[in-house]
């Protein structure tokens, strides 16, 4: 696809220094662009710097991309990475990387907002048998950082990692009635749950990544 030179986004985690940007932009005009820039669908820049700044001092409008969907299914993903060089594929796991890092923090920053006391159970004031649970999962990238941390007593750390998982057979009908009668078995729980954990929840449903 073709995309407005000036309406690409460069965050800043790319170099300032980009060597004699002269010598590709002369090579750009003889031969045409060989690799197209690589972008995510809201046109920001995973690699191709030095190519697009080429382009630009050539005056050109427009410079070809290839669009990386992490939203799609990664069999088209993959598709989409076999295309890229190995230079580019290598910019585009450091860009992944820095997206989970951005992600983590923001996930994190949301947990920390809230008093945490690690005698007593976040739920419901419970002070003895106190365990420790990773706000975002370790199967999706959560970490031991403090602020991943939310203290529960057993009960509660089970109801938590129960509400959490995906509705299936076996438990359709337990969620169902949970929040057809508005939590009334254990409020304190449904209450956490929609102040807490229910975004995190829905986001981690819709990832692709574990």
């Amino acid at each position: 696809m073709q995309i407005r030179i000036d309406d690409v986004i460069i965050g800043d985690r790319f170099r300032h220094d980009m060597g004699d940007i002269g010598v590709l932009a002369q090579s750009i005009a003889e031969v045409g662009l060989l690799h197209p820039i690589v972008i995510t669908p809201d046109n920001r820049l995973i690699a191709g710097r030095r190519r697009l700044e080429a382009c630009r001092l050539l005056g050109l409008v427009d410079i070809a991309a290839t669009v990386v969907d992490f939203g799609k299914k990664w069999s088209e993903v993959i598709r989409n990475l076999d295309t890229l060089q190995p230079d580019e594929q290598d910019d585009v796991a450091v860009f992944c990387d820095e997206e989970n890092a951005k992600a983590l923090e923001l996930i994190y920053e949301a947990n920390a907002q809230f008093a945490t006391n690690p005698d007593e159970c976040a739920v419901c004031g419970y002070t003895l048998f106190i365990e420790r649970h990773h706000f975002l999962p370790k199967e999706y990238g959560g970490t031991d950082d403090r602020r991943n941390f939310i203290y529960l007593c057993p009960t509660h750390h089970r109801a938590v990692h129960w509400l959490m998982r995906e509705v299936n057979r076996n438990n359709v009908d337990g969620k169902i009635k949970f929040w057809n009668t508005d939590g009334k078995a254990d409020r304190p729980l449904f209450e956490f749950y929609f102040e807490r954990i229910a975004w995190l929840a829905d986001i981690l449903k819709e990832s692709k990544c574990k």
